[in-house]
């Protein structure tokens, strides 16, 4: 070894510039694989940054749970967070707005408001029951000059629309087909809210729909056993969500798709 040694020192001190380009190429290998590295660091922070921004800050999302059953999935030791949510339905409100007279309200509790990409304009989230969250395009296209502080009669029912079920699978649920020939509406409850807000557009609203998106606060306290709520989560392992999702989604009696890929959960 001390030959060798001996050998390779007098070697370098013979060929000095040979070895200062080889000590300059060895560092500059190392900052290249640096970069790239770095690189792709940044471009994966960036498109998780994204994701949060447009569709909100969850791992996975269970839709249509017995509020009984619930505990099954929110109390799961794999979940770090667990936020739940509920859609009301669509309601008439008195629009001037005849291409998109309807409502189409969801029910968000405090921790989904922290956790879906939500932009206040103005106002305030809603923090019962009887207050509202409304976009901006709606007060700009509704022509009832709302604003917070408004109050707005809300008369709930169901849509009869022609081919009903197909248009629904094609547009990927009722709250986004828009107006059609034909189309009545069946009215059955009323309810009062106040305005209490005015946010950003959602990122999925387009003027398509004959329903506006707005929010509402969810109290779990006030859900009964039978009422079906929406979960989303965060895992404590967000890489482990393709095996722990399923598992829960069968406590729950949820179908359970047959690729993993196909469930409601992303690796963020």
């Amino acid at each position: 070894m001390n030959i060798l040694t001996t050998y390779t020192l007098k070697y370098l001190r013979l060929n000095k510039k040979r070895t200062a380009v080889t000590i300059l190429g060895v560092i500059l290998s190392a900052a290249l694989l640096c970069g790239v590295l770095l690189l792709g660091v940044s471009f994966q922070k960036l498109m998780i940054d994204h994701e949060i921004a447009t569709a909100g800050n969850w791992h996975a999302q269970f839709i249509g749970v017995p509020y009984a059953k619930a505990n099954y999935i929110t109390e799961n030791s794999a979940v770090q967070t667990s936020m739940l949510s509920a859609s009301l339905g669509t309601a008439t409100y008195g629009s001037h707005n005849t291409a998109r007279p309807y409502l189409y309200i969801t029910a968000y509790d405090a921790l989904s408001f922290q956790n879906q990409p939500i932009k206040l304009i103005s106002g305030r989230f809603p923090q019962n029951a009887d207050e509202m969250l409304i976009s901006r395009v709606m007060v700009a296209d509704t022509g009832l000059d709302l604003k917070p502080g408004s109050t707005l009669q809300m008369t709930f029912g169901r849509r009869n629309i022609p081919n009903h079920d197909e248009l629904v699978k094609a547009w990927n649920g009722e709250k986004f087909v828009a107006l059609q020939d034909g189309e009545t509406f069946a009215p059955s409850i009323s309810k009062t809210y106040t305005v209490v807000g005015v946010m950003v557009p959602l990122f999925d609203e387009t003027s398509m729909p004959a329903a506006f998106p707005a929010l509402t606060y969810l109290d779990p306290a006030q859900l009964a056993a039978a009422d079906q709520v929406d979960i989303s989560i965060l895992a404590r392992d967000p890489a482990s969500i393709y095996t722990s999702v399923p598992e829960m989604a069968k406590s729950v009696g949820l179908a359970v798709p047959s690729s993993p890929w196909s469930c409601a959960a992303r690796h963020l």
